[in-house]
């Protein structure tokens, strides 16, 4: 009876909750197909740190989730890999370091920091710069991508972030010698619990989708 009702375009709720960190238009063609498949789709999109997120997942406000690492140990966490994408140094095409093909960390000590304290690698990064001496440096703190962009290319700072993330535009990538560090992208979702019918289409189309787009993965 669902399943007809859905045919006939009538009702195909999901929701699905995407980390603050990780850009909606690498799944546009996804959200389309799924679109096509089910014409009576009503989705709710829910945005949100990665604990945010997580906590959308256990309760059952969101069926499908996806971010980068989850700092979670629940044992019906069910995890699918989509993609990875390194970490390296950003900057605005007006920075003294636009024309640079690479930095050593100890040239971060002169530069004001850009941080974004909603990203699930930010205890990682704040280790990876004690480790190389950066320590007390001055810093901006930003809760989403968005602002952390924004502030970049204003020329607020420099960030070290996700090469796939940022586009070309007003922005620069470079490479930051001794990070070494990436960060993989996954849809989770609640082992055992029962999916909706447009719950189960999108994480199909996303278990089966071909990520080949500039991660920053490619050396």
């Amino acid at each position: 009876m669902v399943v007809a009702s859905i045919r006939k375009g009538e009702t195909a709720p999901l929701s699905v909750a995407i980390s603050h960190t990780v850009p909606l238009e690498r799944f546009g063609s996804m959200l389309r197909e799924l679109s096509r498949a089910l014409p009576g789709l009503q989705l709710t999109l829910r945005r949100g740190s990665a604990n945010e997120v997580a906590e959308n997942l256990r309760s059952g406000t969101a069926e499908l989730v996806i971010a980068g690492p989850l700092d979670q140990t629940w044992s019906r966490l069910d995890t699918v890999p989509l993609f990875e994408e390194r970490l390296g140094l950003v900057v605005s095409t007006t920075h003294k370091l636009a024309s640079r093909k690479e930095v050593e960390f100890k040239e971060l000590s002169f530069e004001t920091l850009l941080i974004n304290d909603g990203c699930e690698l930010v205890d990682e990064l704040r280790a990876r710069l004690e480790a190389n001496g950066i320590f007390n440096t001055a810093a901006h703190h930003v809760g989403t991508q968005e602002d952390l962009l924004t502030f970049l290319k204003a020329g607020l700072g420099v960030a070290i972030m996700p090469f796939g993330m940022v586009g070309t535009n007003g922005i620069c990538r470079i490479e930051l010698k001794q990070l070494n560090l990436a960060r993989k992208v996954s849809m989770y979702s609640v082992a055992g619990r029962q999916r909706t019918i447009a719950g189960a289409t999108l994480f199909n189309l996303l278990r089966a989708a071909d990520w080949d787009f500039d991660t920053g993965t490619k050396q």
